[in-house]
C-alpha cells in the first residue's frame, strides 16, 4: 500500500508523528464507496501526508528534491478523493526513494 509505505520511510526519519497502519486509507475508501462523508477522514490522512512531506524538507534534499516535495504539498492540499491521496502517496513513494 502506498500511502503506507510513503508514511513509514518519514516515520523512520522521525518518531514522533504516529504510525500508519493501512486501517485509515482502507476506511476512506469504504466511506467513500457507501456515499457516507468523508470530509473528516480524509483530512487527517491529508494531514499526515502533509507532516511526512514536512519531514523530507528537514532533510539534506537536493533542489529538485524540494521543489518536488512542493509540488507534491500542493497536490495533496487538493487532494478530494481517496484516489487522489493515493497518487499523492504513489508520487511521494517515487519522490523520496533514496529514503528506503
Amino acid at each position: 500500500m502506498n500511502y503506507e509505505s510513503f508514511l513509514n520511510r518519514a516515520y523512520r526519519l522521525d518518531r514522533r508523528i504516529r504510525r500508519p497502519s493501512k486501517a485509515e486509507f482502507q476506511n476512506l475508501v469504504r466511506l467513500e464507496s457507501k456515499n457516507e462523508s468523508i470530509s473528516k477522514n480524509l483530512q487527517e490522512l491529508k494531514d499526515r501526508l502533509e507532516k511526512a512531506c514536512l519531514i523530507f524538507l528537514d532533510e539534506e534534499l537536493t533542489y529538485q528534491e524540494s521543489e518536488n516535495i512542493g509540488m507534491l504539498r500542493s497536490l495533496i492540499a487538493q487532494a478530494d478523493t481517496s484516489e487522489r491521496i493515493y497518487e499523492c502517496a504513489a508520487r511521494g513513494l517515487v519522490m523520496t526513494d533514496r529514503f528506503k
